[in-house]
């Protein structure tokens, strides 16, 4: 997951996403809207914590380094892995982030809570 929820009251999208995700998978994060669940203990699956973090939003050719290795490491695609990106861009390197993306995984864009 990378965006922001922002400080402004109501404005939980990425918080209510995490809640509702299944107990059997692992939420890596990027970018500061972790800060809004970083507090939740969301457990672990076999020992390795289900809420990973991958840095700040500009670090998000990590995730894409992650995306290529599991597709590596599975003998399969990347779009053929049961991955789910959730992003959000406020600024102007999101443009970057999100060229690099858009050549390499399928994105979800979330609603605008303006």
């Amino acid at each position: 997951m990378a965006g922001c929820d922002g400080a402004k009251p109501g404005r939980n999208y990425y918080t209510d996403f995490v809640e509702k995700i299944p107990k059997n998978c692992l939420v890596l994060t990027l970018a500061c809207g972790k800060y809004r669940f970083f507090d939740q203990d969301l457990g672990d699956i076999g020992g390795i914590p289900r809420l990973l973090d991958a840095g700040q939003c500009n670090d998000a050719y990590s995730a894409v380094q992650i995306a290529l290795a599991l597709s590596s490491a599975f003998d399969a695609g990347i779009d053929e892995l049961p991955l789910s990106m959730v992003i959000s861009w406020y600024e102007q390197k999101a443009v970057c982030v999100l060229s690099t993306l858009r050549n390499r995984l399928i994105l979800e864009k979330p609603p605008t809570n303006d």
